[in-house]
């Protein structure tokens, strides 16, 4: 007598994304009989006839937990390399103090402790990128996110700024990664990182054109996507310079890629701090991208600013786009979130740097991004790069 064991999840779903939802799996018992085993008595058989179902409730468990044996990247098995757990949110200091209208100096950093919706099994990775500022132009622009305390249930986040930099507000979008190493020997891991350009120069030098490259712990079997943000700047705009910076990535191969970090014109960059995700191609419930434009109706934003490439816009204060996902056709349900984070910055010295990215109208198909000033001021061009969360 031998006894077949079947493991269904009610809605198919990955072991990872059933957590926390109160779901359950059922598992099917299934009796059949083995030639070279004496032959069943009656009252296994009738206690056995057919199939027993049980159901065990999940909702208590680490999704992180589950540790399936296979690493398939590439098709459709689901499994712990293809099922990573991803957690991201949203910090502002307007949704913190929605009512201010006066330009301030920050006398001490914005933190927040930010608690995981799902516990980790062990502290993840976080990234952070910029997504939206409002700083006086009559000071240098010094602002500056960090992570510290990351535990597997929470971690503190921290804007802050120096010296006489007049910050009025500034908000970001993190990511929480479980990065997956123990798929490193297949290639099928998550990695993420952290670049700020005082690594390779001092602050004091002006930046027109960096490049860093980076390398991987372990390869990968194919080249995997990347994603960027910018999450720090320091840039001095005392005089009429506009606010200009370009962060680019180029060479992915397997093995790393490189950081490329840009200014033009007579903007003095001093330094610029850069988080990073490499993810498999192919790996599900993910999907990234960038997007971007310029006003007056340019074109060539993916190369503003760069040696030989577009310079020309016009000032605006409102620029949106269409984003069309490859992925998440066939779900039931949209994204259950997309982040966005700064990735190219023109801001003319008028009045505050003013500069809010985000987007809306997110389906199934895709998603329409926005970037809008206020308050008198406005923009010649910005891009983001965008991660999406099934």
């Amino acid at each position: 007598m031998s006894f077949t064991v079947e493991a269904r999840d009610e809605d198919h779903r990955c072991p990872t994304e059933a957590h926390g939802t109160g779901r359950a799996i059922a598992i099917n018992l299934k009796c059949s009989h083995d030639a070279k085993d004496s032959s069943p008595n009656a009252s296994d058989m009738q206690q056995f006839n057919g199939k027993l179902t049980i159901t065990i409730d999940l909702s208590g468990l680490l999704s992180s937990a589950h540790k399936p044996q296979e690493h398939a990247i590439g098709n459709r098995q689901l499994n712990k390399a293809l099922c990573p757990q991803l957690e991201g949110g949203t910090f502002s200091t307007i949704a913190q103090y929605p009512l201010r209208t006066a330009p301030i100096i920050k006398k001490r950093p914005e933190d927040k402790f930010v608690a995981f919706e799902n516990p980790f099994l062990s502290p993840p990775e976080v990234i952070t990128g910029l997504n939206l500022l409002d700083c006086s132009n009559e000071r240098t622009v010094r602002i500056k996110l960090s992570v510290e305390n990351v535990t597997n249930s929470s971690f503190k986040l921290t804007a802050s700024t120096w010296s006489d930099t007049r910050l009025q507000d500034v908000g970001c979008d993190w990511l929480a990664v479980h990065s997956l190493t123990d798929g490193q020997e297949t290639g099928s891991y998550i990695s993420t990182g952290m670049y700020s350009t005082r690594e390779d120069q001092h602050w004091s030098v002006t930046i027109k054109h960096l490049v860093r490259p980076v390398r991987f712990q372990k390869s990968y079997h194919a080249a995997p996507t990347i994603v960027a943000w910018i999450c720090g700047i320091d840039v001095n705009t005392s005089g009429q310079a506009n606010l200009r910076v370009h962060l680019t990535i180029t060479d992915v191969t397997t093995t790393g890629f490189n950081i490329n970090v840009h200014s033009w014109l007579d903007t003095t960059l001093y330094s610029v701090d850069v988080s990073w995700l490499a993810y498999p191609p192919g790996l599900p419930g993910i999907e990234s991208g960038v997007f971007g434009g310029l006003g007056g109706g340019y074109p060539g934003w993916q190369s503003y600013g760069l040696p030989k490439g577009n310079h020309e816009a016009e000032k605006t204060a409102s620029l949106s786009g269409q984003v069309s996902f490859n992925k998440f056709w066939n779900l039931i349900r949209p994204p259950r979130r997309v982040l966005v984070g700064f990735t190219m910055l023109d801001l003319p010295n008028k009045n505050n740097f003013r500069l809010k990215l985000a987007c809306e109208g997110v389906t199934k198909e895709g998603m329409v991004w926005r970037a809008d000033s206020w308050g008198g001021s406005e923009f010649y061009g910005c891009s983001g790069a965008y991660i999406a969360l099934a």
